[in-house]
C-alpha cells in the first residue's frame, strides 16, 4: 500500500495575491492539473 502525502500542497488556496481574476483562475486550474499528473504517474507504480 502506497500514500501520497499532501497535506502541504495546500489544494484549495485561493491566490488572493494574483489581482486578475483570470490569471487567478489559470493558475488555479493548473494546479489541479499537477495534482491529477501527479496521481496519474503514482498509479503506473
Amino acid at each position: 500500500m502506497k500514500f501520497i502525502h499532501t497535506a502541504d500542497w495546500q489544494i484549495g488556496k485561493p491566490f488572493a495575491g494574483i489581482g486578475d481574476a483570470h490569471k487567478r483562475s489559470l493558475v488555479q486550474q493548473e494546479r489541479g492539473e499537477a495534482i491529477r499528473r501527479i496521481g496519474c504517474e503514482e498509479a503506473k507504480r
